[in-house]
């Protein structure tokens, strides 16, 4: 069966910025095919992370719903386990294009929030949380860095996510404000900033889907730069600095 055709798409990555990337493209896919598309969760312990991304993005052309694993009135023809492709692949293009979308490519296509949030001055988004590869990270000395530069140029920083090396609340306290653990809340918290500075995660993607201007730094350690935030032209990806 064509990628394009199936009844039910089995989201297979759960990452957050699996998650709203897949939901765009299964969106598209509706978009482009003419249909409705339907987003199965099928472990109950996601699915409150996959619905607070899909309550807070106007996907217009998917349906999402939970459906206990296996599911036996569907045939192995009816569904499709939707996998994200690796950093080494274009979000916008690369992506879709290799799922066999033809018209509904490229940042123009990306979902757009429910609900616009009003914009804090001079506030700005930071977050520093890869878990699954921690060398994505720039280094605890830089992360202080960065945060420091922001406060010495007269910004208000709010950091999202979890503080993994635990320095960043030891470094500045309250100094800075911090964002909240619900997800859905982390959303729309992020869409009050005028700029987003952080890994390459799912915050990132949270913050490039609410069109604001990402800068995207990973550690040095990193042989190249990710491809997947290429052709967001509100988005830049760099090394850290020495």
């Amino acid at each position: 069966m064509n990628f394009l055709d199936y009844k039910y798409y089995v989201i297979g990555c759960l990452g957050v910025g699996d998650i709203i990337c897949s939901l765009n493209a299964l969106d598209n896919i509706g978009r482009e095919r003419r249909r409705r598309i339907n987003a199965v969760v099928v472990r109950p312990d996601y699915f409150s992370r996959v619905a607070d991304i899909y309550r807070a993005m106007n996907f217009s052309n998917v349906d999402l719903q939970f459906r206990p694993w296996p599911i036996p009135e569907l045939a192995p023809d009816d569904f499709r386990i939707f996998q994200a492709w690796g950093m080494d692949v274009t979000w916008v293009k690369g992506w879709l294009y290799g799922w066999g979308l033809r018209e509904c490519l490229g940042a123009e296509y990306m979902a757009k929030p429910r609900n616009s949030n009003t914009i804090t001055k001079d506030l700005v988004g930071v977050s520093f949380t890869v878990v699954s590869k921690p060398i994505k990270n720039i280094s605890p000395t830089n992360m202080v860095k960065t945060i420091n530069k922001l406060i010495d140029s007269g910004k208000k920083v709010r950091y999202f996510g979890l503080d993994h090396t635990g320095n960043i609340r030891s470094a500045f306290q309250d100094r800075i404000s911090y964002g909240d653990s619900n997800l859905y809340e982390t959303f729309k918290q992020i869409g009050e900033c005028e700029s987003f500075i952080g890994a390459d995660s799912g915050m990132a993607w949270l913050a490039v889907f609410q069109r604001i201007p990402t800068t995207i730094l990973v550690g040095r350690g990193l042989a190249k730069l990710p491809c997947a935030f290429g052709e967001i032209p509100w988005a830049t990806i760099e090394h850290e600095c020495p």
